[in-house]
């Protein structure tokens, strides 16, 4: 540990331990006016997206201005409920009227 801080005093005796400041540079610098223009672009082109009205980015969300389409509640072909014609006999649920609705079980 001692010959830490030895060192370390050593680096600090030998190194000029004043703080430096970095002046600014006066004048025109091309670089900064190239990077002022370069801001004021991205600030002009997003005041321009900000202005346009905003789009849905998915086609596959519901229109909400047209009217649901619900299913009937007439039954289908051969009298068969929606879930027995969509699915048959692995329909797991049943709306009257329907041919195969089963009498309810005492």
């Amino acid at each position: 540990m001692t010959s830490l801080i030895i060192t370390a005093d050593r680096i600090v005796e030998i190194t000029d331990s004043r703080p430096q400041v970095n002046a600014a540079v006066s004048g025109s610098n091309p670089e900064i006016a190239r990077l002022v223009q370069a801001i004021e672009n991205l600030v002009s082109r997003m005041n321009q997206l900000e202005a346009q009205p905003r789009r849905s980015r998915s086609r596959s969300r519901p229109d909400r201005s047209k009217p649901r389409r619900h299913r009937s509640s007439t039954p289908a072909q051969g009298g068969l409920c929606f879930y027995h014609s969509t699915y048959g006999d692995k329909a797991r649920k049943c709306e009257s009227p329907c041919s195969r609705r089963q009498p309810p079980k005492n």
